[in-house]
């Protein structure tokens, strides 16, 4: 070990020796330890911000979000044509009970009536 390296570490650790007899005192800015005692235990991490403008900010943000995914769900459904069938789509439905339906359908250009059930699909007409 060099020298000067011997004569910083014995410096070091006598002025450590010296300061921890007075632990509880205030470091000065060239001791070398990083942070006060004192530093550490009275500033905190992050400042308290007031807990309306946080809540305010939290559902403005949520809302924002929810908002653009119903945006983009939209622009997706009309540009790019998702949830529909480029043979056919469904006009509209009759529920006639909880099992049993009538659909009318525009299917290549034409207009069927389907009757739908569980178990099978009849074309009405």
């Amino acid at each position: 070990m060099p020298a000067s390296e011997t004569l910083f570490a014995s410096s070091t650790v006598a002025s450590l020796s010296a300061n921890l007899g007075s632990f509880p005192q205030t470091l000065a800015a060239t001791d070398s330890w990083l942070f006060s005692p004192a530093e550490i235990a009275t500033s905190p991490l992050f400042l308290a911000s007031d807990p309306i403008s946080t809540s305010l900010r939290l559902v403005s943000s949520l809302f924002v979000v929810i908002l653009l995914i119903f945006g983009l769900s939209w622009f997706l459904q009309r540009r790019v044509g998702l949830g529909s069938s480029v043979f056919g789509k469904t006009l509209g439905v009759i529920p006639i009970d909880s099992r049993r339906f009538v659909y009318l359908m525009e299917i290549l250009g034409r207009v069927y009536i389907l009757g739908v059930t569980e178990t099978q699909i009849s074309l009405i007409s």
